[in-house]
């Protein structure tokens, strides 16, 4: 057999897939880092012009919200690949290895399907709002726009979890890893 038929996750070591993977965090990890920037910077303008200054910065507070939102839904996959999520890692660590492995793979299988099922809500629900034309109060951008960065936060996150999955559980050797208790998952 040749080298599809001993591993089954070939695709997972291609190193064009890879490439492609590194590239797209990079991308998120600078869009993430741009946009907690830019909400702090628009706060701190928020804060001058209502205090010292006394006049409305009026959109300055709807761009540092989106700017949040943004981040956010872009850095929870970050938490995801780096394992940082809740767990419930003290209780996992007093069960006997065989069940405490068990126990992660069911966990780790449900928050990728998890992922998974709020990645498909929020396609759906970034075309229904694509059709509705909706606009935001004061910057006037189509509000789908924002919502786009929801749904591809999820995907991420999912592509993420199964990445995690593989190397805690998949890859050789690590399941043994896991059994120890080095396999905590979120």
């Amino acid at each position: 057999m040749g080298k599809r038929g001993k591993d089954a996750s070939f695709f997972i070591k291609a190193k064009p897939f890879h490439r492609v993977l590194e590239g797209v965090r990079a991308i998120q990890s600078y869009v993430t880092i741009t946009c907690f920037i830019g909400m702090f910077i628009i706060a701190l303008v928020l804060v001058f012009m209502r205090f010292v200054l006394r006049q409305p910065f009026v959109w300055g507070e709807e761009a540092a919200r989106y700017l949040m939102v943004i981040s956010l839904f872009l850095a929870i996959s970050m938490g995801v690949k780096e394992k940082v999520h809740l767990n419930v890692e003290f209780f996992v660590s007093k069960l006997p290895p065989k069940m405490a492995r068990a126990v992660l793979i069911t966990t780790g299988f449900l928050t990728t399907l998890s992922y998974a099922f709020l990645s498909a809500l929020a396609i759906t629900f970034v075309g229904a709002v694509k059709t509705s034309n909706q606009t935001s109060a004061a910057l006037k951008i189509p509000t789908w726009m924002l919502y786009c960065f929801i749904a591809a936060g999820f995907v991420l996150c999912v592509v993420e979890s199964i990445f995690v999955f593989y190397n805690d559980f998949l890859k050789t050797g690590s399941a043994a890893a896991a059994e120890k208790g080095g396999g905590d998952r979120n």
